[in-house]
């Protein structure tokens, strides 16, 4: 569980050199992640940052964010997620269809989060084959790369169904072997060993995000040797699992049991959302919904409108030929959910089926679907991503007193 530790007095006890010795003791300890210091007395404040910082960067175990204008400073440790996906802050932008592109991954990462690759990024029609999905995939990539040297991630998914191989995803292997891709989120039903296996054989992290999570099949899924673990609520928008555990019941299940890294997922909007995510000793954040509603994402402006306008009750919700799935009332929305209860699945699909991109990307909302979470309800104003992230950032505090004498 990430640990903090705040330091409110105005002056430092001891020299700068034992503080910051103490300091690491307790982050190689594994005792604290994080560090908080509120400048109430600018003196103290501006003492920290002078002395202590410099030393804990010089040991390399240390990451500074903070106002010199404002009476707020957060300094930030970093922490398993940050170490293995190379990047500033642990939130994670999700891997979500249709609604990705270079220039909205770029923005995320150069942010300090890390940004995601989806299934059809940067495209307004479907590929026309392995092969021609190669060859979009290779130009989004390299476009992101041109837009910002930030560690990114692909979104890779594991054959389904039994299935060992899958064209699709051997495409996508050849293009991050080919494109030198360090980071994939890899979805699926469970592990598929075959690709686990040539992904490590190529020095590529694995994030490893289960469609319909139970605390079996994540206990399962870190066996098998993945670098961390997703943990998705059935808050979450887009593919909904079959289980309807929450977020807040599945975290802290996966958490006490696991030992590498987990993301928590599903109905996380904000820096109260990261708060209670790490509170449950989840190390980072992924997040969709969200990030839906920011000006670079390349979404509709209709689309992020109806977030903005809609409320959490008023979402339609059904069993569709994918798993569940969740949206806003549109027209198609509300008819597929009325023939589905008369049983009528095959005319149903016909209006949620090609929802996504006719909803979310083409900003249809009489013929499209909008899946997105339930915790839409609270985003109030399209941000920028660097906007989301650095309210997260700078919502973060702990306050353990308790556990560590004061510092300063």
């Amino acid at each position: 569980m990430p640990k903090g530790y705040r330091v409110p007095k105005p002056q430092l006890m001891g020299s700068a050199e034992k503080v910051a010795e103490t300091i690491e003791h307790w982050y190689h300890e594994g005792v604290m992640d994080i560090l908080l210091i509120r400048q109430d007395h600018p003196a103290g404040f501006e003492d920290f940052i002078k002395l202590v910082v410099p030393i804990l960067q010089d040991k390399g175990i240390f990451r500074k964010e903070y106002e010199e204008d404002t009476l707020r400073g957060n300094l930030f440790m970093k922490n398993r997620i940050t170490q293995l996906l190379g990047i500033e802050h642990p939130i994670i932008s999700a891997a979500m269809t249709w609604v990705t592109s270079a220039e909205f991954v770029a923005a995320v990462s150069s942010a300090g989060g890390m940004g995601v690759l989806g299934p059809n990024a940067g495209q307004t029609e479907k590929a026309t084959s392995a092969e021609d999905m190669a060859d979009r995939l290779t130009k989004e990539i390299r476009k992101v790369k041109a837009l910002t040297n930030k560690p990114f991630a692909v979104n890779y998914i594991f054959p389904m169904g039994g299935a060992t191989e899958d064209p699709f995803t051997n495409a996508v292997f050849d293009v991050l072997v080919k494109e030198d891709v360090k980071y994939v989120i890899a979805i699926g039903q469970n592990v598929v060993d075959r690709e686990l296996k040539r992904l490590k054989e190529h020095d590529i992290k694995v994030v490893y995000r289960d469609l319909s999570p139970t605390v079996e099949k994540l206990v399962e899924a870190e066996k098998s040797g993945v670098d961390a673990l997703i943990v998705t609520g059935y808050e979450a928008g887009g593919h909904m699992s079959d289980y309807k555990i929450s977020t807040l019941s599945l975290v802290p299940q996966i958490t006490s049991l696991v030992k590498i890294p987990v993301i928590a997922a599903g109905g996380i909007i904000d820096g109260r959302g990261a708060k209670a995510a790490l509170s449950m000793g989840a190390e980072g954040v992924y997040m969709g919904t969200r990030f839906i509603a920011t000006k670079e994402n390349p979404a509709s402006i209709e689309t992020k409108k109806a977030i903005i306008k809609v409320k959490s009750e008023e979402f339609i919700e059904f069993k569709s030929g994918t798993g569940h799935l969740r949206t806003i009332p549109t027209e198609a929305g509300k008819k597929a959910l009325e023939l589905i209860n008369q049983g009528k699945h095959a005319e149903a699909y016909k209006y949620y089926g090609e929802g996504f991109k006719i909803g979310m990307l083409d900003g249809d909302l009489v013929n499209g679907t909008i899946s997105v979470s339930e915790s839409a309800g609270g985003i109030q104003q399209i941000l920028t991503c660097q906007e989301v992230i650095d309210e997260i950032v700078k919502s973060i505090s702990f306050d353990q007193k308790e556990a560590h004498p004061k510092l300063i």
